[in-house]
């Protein structure tokens, strides 16, 4: 429905026999289909992406494999037949994706700050619940007054926000914090080109409230997949998707404390070797020296550190001595 406004009449036409076509097809292989025999499964990739994208905004569709680009052209041809000419193969080197600098563009779209060309900057955070946009003004000074300033970065940076939530795929609830601004016609002008800026360069129905008084702008964008970090990372092994480590101080007095539960639980005597992370190592031999003297006399036992580069800031290995 959201798609469908401002498309011409044929348009709408032709969009409605291809899913009428993929329906009776569903339909048919239905009646002949045995138990758990898959009978439908959406198109690859580089289709979807032609079906979803591919409109008059797009000057052209290159594609690296001669094979690959036919299919594009025979299937673009049944379902928009103005745009098959855009279909290109292409020669390379340099590869595809360096000449478009691909890895590069990624790269920046997996940051959380994002450089605006007046200077002024966007820091993008996601969380389970919703995604938080935090807008700051940088440099930027310009020759008119502080309010015009703002509102210029203001509008800089909510062209530049639609853009990010297009490339790393964001949905759901989204706040987006911009510099606040006195007047509230300034406030008014920000809400409507970020309105009209959604509605020309994002295809995903969003629904979007007036700025507030504290400058804040929330909206809801439709979830489709996964977004681009997901897709792209996983979770760091040492924090563990939280976005930050225990420091060395935090992790010394959390493994002696194993260090004492391992010896009280297991009944150690005599000898042992403790394995730890090389800067928890120092850490511990350099500021805890007391502690650790202190321990092998409560349980009259004698304690070897090792120094382990493979060791985690978090883990240790422990051992008994015959």
């Amino acid at each position: 429905r959201t798609n469908a406004e401002d498309q011409k009449e044929s348009d709408i036409v032709r969009d409605l026999k291809f899913l009428i076509q993929t329906w009776e097809k569903i339909r048919k292989e239905y009646q002949t289909a045995q138990k758990q025999e898959k009978i439908y499964e959406d198109l690859d990739i580089s289709f979807r992406v032609v079906r979803d994208h591919l409109d008059s905004s797009v000057e052209s569709v290159l594609v690296n494999n001669e094979a690959a680009q036919k299919k594009l052209y025979k299937f673009i041809k049944t379902i928009a037949p103005e745009h098959s000419q855009k279909v290109m193969f292409y020669k390379e080197p340099p590869d595809l994706f360096t000449k478009f600098n691909v890895p590069e563009q990624i790269e920046e779209s997996l940051k959380k700050k994002v450089q605006l060309k007046s200077g002024g900057s966007i820091i993008v955070e996601s969380t389970e619940a919703m995604t938080v946009v935090d807008v700051n003004t940088g440099r930027y000074s310009g020759k008119s007054t502080m309010e015009a300033t703002i509102l210029k970065t203001n509008l800089e940076a909510a062209d530049e926000v639609v853009r990010q939530l297009r490339l790393r795929n964001i949905g759901g609830l989204i706040v987006i914090d911009f510099i606040d601004m006195a007047e509230t016609a300034n406030k008014q002008k920000l809400y409507k080109f970020f309105e009209r800026a959604l509605k020309e360069h994002d295809k995903f129905q969003s629904v979007v409230l007036k700025v507030s008084e504290f400058g804040l702008l929330q909206m809801t964008r439709k979830r489709s997949g996964k977004t681009l970090v997901q897709e792209l990372t996983q979770n760091c092994h040492c924090c563990h998707g939280l976005g930050f480590a225990k420091s060395p101080k935090t992790q010394c007095y959390n493994l002696l404390n194993k260090l004492k539960d391992s010896i009280e639980s297991n009944n150690l005597k005599g000898a042992l070797t403790f394995g730890i992370n090389p800067i928890v190592f120092d850490f511990m031999t350099n500021k805890e020296y007391n502690a650790i003297l202190e321990l092998e006399k409560q349980y009259k036992i004698k304690i070897t550190f090792l120094s382990l580069k493979e060791m985690a800031l978090d883990q240790f290995t422990l051992e008994q001595k015959k």
